[in-house]
Formats: C-alpha cells, sequence, structure tokens
C-alpha cells in the first residue's frame, strides 16, 4: 500500500490562496493581533453583544504567524508563503510546508482564513 500523502504535501493544497476573514491590527512592525468576534449567531449578535464590555477577544501573533498571516492577501499561493518562509527563516522547504501548511489549515478551520484557488492569467 502506498504511503498516504499529508494535506501541505499535495500540490493542490499548495496552490490555495488564503485570504484574511477578521479584522487585525498590527502591535508593531512585524506583530499581528487577530480580532476575532466572540459571536457570530445573529441572535446573540443582536441581543447579547451590545452589552459586553468586550465584544471581541484577541489572538496575538508571533514572528512567524504574523509573517505568515501578512502574505494571506487572497492572491499569494500557500506555496509562495512557505517559499518566502524560507528565504526569511532558512528552514527546510519540506519542515515549512509541514508547519505553514498545518497553520493556515488551522486558521480556516477556525473560521480566520478562507481558502481559494489561485486565479489563471491568460497571457
Amino acid at each position: 500500500m502506498p504511503a498516504k500523502t499529508k494535506f501541505y504535501e499535495d500540490p493542490s493544497f499548495l496552490q490555495l490562496c488564503p485570504e484574511r476573514r477578521v479584522e487585525w491590527e498590527k502591535r508593531d512592525e512585524q506583530l499581528v493581533t487577530l480580532i476575532v468576534p466572540k459571536f457570530k449567531s445573529e441572535f446573540t449578535v443582536k441581543w447579547l453583544v451590545p452589552m459586553l464590555a468586550k465584544p471581541n477577544f484577541k489572538v496575538k501573533l508571533e514572528t512567524n504567524g504574523s509573517f505568515v498571516w501578512l502574505q494571506c492577501d487572497g492572491q499569494t499561493t500557500i506555496e509562495t508563503i512557505v517559499q518566502r518562509m524560507h528565504e526569511r527563516t532558512g528552514d527546510s522547504i519540506e519542515s515549512l510546508r509541514e508547519r505553514v501548511g498545518s497553520f493556515i489549515a488551522k486558521l480556516e478551520k477556525d473560521g480566520f482564513l478562507s481558502l481559494s484557488k489561485a486565479l489563471q492569467l491568460n497571457s
């Protein structure tokens, strides 16, 4: 039986373009904080959120997470982000595919990012 390909090694996954879906702010030149609503249902947003002092929670990303987040513009592929991280850190491509791929998959699962196919431009 052939070895199962991990999702972050799949060429179709690496060609997806992550796009940010939540508000965010820069803490300084390189660090990012995500601003995520505590509630999303229409009922709680209408009735409960106005009574809350803080309707959002904040997720502070570290240096590498912030670097990846800033690349998630809906046009840059995951493979390109991996290449840029390789240029920045010198870490192996294989290791970065796993780490960046897992990070992006987690952000997508939590609703912070969406993934779409790269647009093909005709020459």
